[in-house]
């Protein structure tokens, strides 16, 4: 079972790894357990350093090139964890 995360749980700091580290600790979690979304790469960068799996969340423009699960909604999302 994977828990959904957004940047809005972080106060501040948003771009720091133990930003997430203290929302785990808040939740009670383990970082496998958690996919975060972000439309922010450097906030993606910084949760992924904490563990946690991501999702890029790009809802205009161009796709970037990049390893990382790439969504243009939530419905994309959705059918990635419909797969798991």
């Amino acid at each position: 079972r994977l828990s959904l995360v957004g940047s809005e749980m972080c106060i501040r700091d948003r771009k720091e790894t133990v930003s997430y580290r203290n929302i785990l600790s808040e939740l009670g979690v383990e970082a496998c357990t958690v996919l975060f979304l972000s439309d922010v790469e450097a906030e993606l960068e910084a949760a992924e350093e904490a563990g946690m799996q991501t999702a890029w969340l790009v809802r205009e423009g161009d796709l970037p090139e990049t390893e990382r699960f790439v969504a243009r909604d939530f419905a994309e999302v959705d059918a990635l964890l419909q797969k798991r």
